[in-house]
């Protein structure tokens, strides 16, 4: 009964129809364009507008059934789903360390405060200058290849420091996603081939400045089968018990990565707004709840005092993001009907990059009675910038407010300036207070890193 109730809180919204207008909160998403120009802000429109109460009890969900085991824990954040510093440090205030995949990202968690010996920094083409940081620093490190290895250990030697390792295996499950953010098969670029693994051990028992500390896997994203986090915990605890039996004694982490999905449809299914009987709910994706997939994992592990890292990203952050644009103009043509809007693939890439849905809708209600199927597109130069397709809506008039759901997560982060567009503003919404937490690119910014440098 815990569980589900975990799962009912992890899953409410703090996006939310009040007489036709879309809030963020307690504030009208409608609104926000004319805040920002109040604070001299021009390029208004798309913004991306985040709920701090989402990402909290997000954060709760995990950290509450976290505790209740008994073992040593953490949860790692996973930085590359959105590194603006404000969203980050919220995580490190509700007691989240980071996961990192890049040098630069490595920098700004120390710079924010979190603690160097809790960070974790992976990778699969780590640079030796990144890897010297994290051991300078006492950071965890993954190991992804032979020549990961190699690196690791001339770093360590030339430092005289030694490093705190995990050896990042495939269990060669099938997550069930899209081929492109399918991480743990033998045939993707992560992880360690198994014809080097027995190489790798050998030469890490030889080597007394690299301690192995743990394993880690972490096989997909957007995972949504709770058998597959259970498969994956036994595949890797078992080979964790051969290790320990093999003498490794610094051994006693396993991390098993993030990947948790999130119902990137219940906004269609939960909608307060009248007009939204078109919708299968049927076909909405029943996701598990953070709590269950802990159980599951603790279950495997039992009676064993290893200790268990998390690292999710998309299931802290991702249905606390919303972006809103504005309404260009609508093209009717002989097959096909479109939504041209302000925001484009250069913010939300996801559905021109995995084909992924992202749930669309207005945020205001339109002049025109009329409804019709569109596609909803941006301006970008490209067929494929589009943000949803075959989508059922209200025809909007120019000038309405349109709002793409749960782009918290790889939206901000994986955005571009592409047709010299500018990475647009973002708000952080607390209750009826509003923090401009990015301001939108200016031309400056684009030019500035292509200003010649003068050489000898």
């Amino acid at each position: 009964m815990a569980s589900r109730e975990i799962t009912d809180k992890y899953f409410s919204s703090y996006f939310k129809y009040k007489e036709g207008i879309l809030h963020c909160e307690s504030v009208p998403v409608t609104n926000i364009k004319s805040w920002l120009e109040k604070c001299g802000i021009t390029t208004s429109s798309p913004v991306f507008v985040y709920s701090k109460t989402q990402i909290v009890e997000n954060v709760e969900a995990y950290q509450n059934a976290l505790q209740k085991l008994g073992r040593p824990t953490m949860l790692n954040y996973a930085m590359k789903a959105n590194m603006n510093p404000t969203l980050m440090s919220i995580m490190k205030d509700q007691g989240c360390s980071v996961t990192l995949v890049s040098g630069l990202e490595l920098k700004l968690a120390i710079q924010l405060g979190f603690k160097p010996e809790n960070l974790l920094l992976n990778g699969n083409g780590k640079q030796n200058w990144e890897i010297e940081l994290a051991v300078r620093n006492d950071c965890m490190l993954n190991i992804d290849s032979l020549f990961n290895l190699k690196q690791t250990i001339n770093v360590a030697r030339n430092l005289k420091t030694r490093a705190r390792v995990l050896l990042r295996v495939n269990p060669d499950i099938d997550p069930k996603v899209h081929e492109y953010i399918c991480t743990g098969s033998k045939e993707t670029k992560f992880g360690i081939n198994e014809e080097d693994l027995d190489k790798i051990l050998a030469d890490i028992k030889e080597e007394p400045l690299i301690h192995l500390i743990g394993l880690h896997c972490h096989i997909g994203s957007t995972i949504t089968d709770i058998n597959v986090f259970r498969e994956s915990a036994i595949v890797i605890y078992n080979f964790y018990k051969r290790l320990k039996a093999d003498g490794y004694k610094h051994l006693n982490v396993i991390n098993l990565g993030g990947g948790l999905g999130i119902n990137y449809k219940q906004h269609a299914a939960k909608t307060s707004r009248p007009d939204f009987s078109h919708v299968d709910t049927d076909h909405v994706t029943c996701i598990p709840s953070p709590a269950e997939v802990i159980s599951v994992i603790d279950d495997v592990f039992g009676d064993d005092n290893v200790s268990l890292i998390l690292e999710p990203g998309r299931s802290l952050i991702g249905n606390s993001g919303i972006l809103v644009c504005t309404v260009l103009g609508v093209k009717h043509g002989h097959s096909q009907n479109y939504i041209v809007v302000d925001g484009a693939m250069t913010e939300v890439i996801r559905p021109a990059l995995y084909d992924a849905y992202h749930h669309i809708d207005l945020a205001e209600p339109s002049n025109h009675r009329n409804k019709d199927v569109y596609n909803i597109v941006g301006p970008v130069c490209e067929s494929g910038d589009f943000l949803g397709k075959d989508r059922y809506l209200s025809t909007p008039h120019e000038g309405c407010s349109l709002v793409v759901f749960d782009v918290g997560a790889y939206c901000s982060s994986m955005g571009s300036n592409y047709n010299m567009r500018v990475h647009p503003a973002e708000v952080l919404i607390n209750g009826r207070n509003i923090d401009v937490i990015r301001r939108p690119d200016t031309l400056d910014d684009i030019l500035t890193p292509y200003t010649p440098v003068n050489t000898l």
